[in-house]
């Protein structure tokens, strides 16, 4: 059908989809102008298209209230959510490639502005760590950028959601949380180890 669509459409009309989990090839051939992703007849070497998803994420995009204290959000709004702090932590990212570090930054205060921490907390459990994963990606390029009263925050969040998790682990089993830690620490360091040896050309130490 989506084969269909794209040959019947002659480049006539814009064609979007919310993710890049399309397949059949296409991923290298999507744009995102801001929430979504546009499909263009050539290959691209990023994803975000700067100029119009500045423009549409920074001056056209609302978020449902989330920055009224009391809104209530449940999982799947979340996930919408978090999504949309990937994408201004991602925009930053370009911006910061590019050379553009105060616009990085701007985007990245725009984001906790718009979808601050009064609903919707940086550090927060969800489907496969997702939302987590965005908040690490926001505080990365916030302590880049220079906004790092806003890097700090998260970081704290961060920290206090992953020191809970760990807490909970280690109260399933008959191990403590440090012993837990360092568990995860070795593994760590031992997948960061085999890691520099493939890209050195040798092979891990198993």
């Amino acid at each position: 059908i989506i084969l269909n669509l794209i040959a019947s459409n002659g480049w006539k009309r814009p064609i979007y989809f919310t993710s890049t989990q399309v397949g059949m090839g296409l991923n290298n051939f999507l744009r995102r102008d801001g929430l979504t992703f546009r499909l263009v007849p050539a290959r691209v070497t990023t994803d975000v298209n700067v100029k119009p998803m500045f423009e549409n994420m920074m001056k056209k995009f609302t978020s449902g209230h989330a920055d009224v204290k009391g809104v209530y959000f449940d999982e799947e709004n979340r996930r919408h959510l978090y999504t949309m702090r990937q994408s201004y932590a991602d925009l930053a990212k370009e911006l910061l490639a590019k050379g553009k570090k105060e616009e990085a930054k701007e985007v990245v205060l725009h984001s906790d502005k718009l979808i601050p921490d009064i609903n919707v907390p940086y550090g927060i459990p969800s489907r496969v760590e997702l939302h987590n994963q965005a908040s690490l990606s926001l505080m990365e390029v916030a302590y880049e950028c220079g906004a790092t009263e806003l890097a700090k925050k998260i970081s704290a969040a961060l920290n206090k959601d992953f020191s809970q998790h760990m807490e909970y682990l280690a109260s399933l089993g008959d191990m403590s949380k440090k012993q837990l830690e360092d568990i995860l620490m070795n593994y760590s360091q031992q997948k960061f180890m085999e890691q520099m040896q493939e890209q050195q050309g040798g092979q891990p130490n198993r």
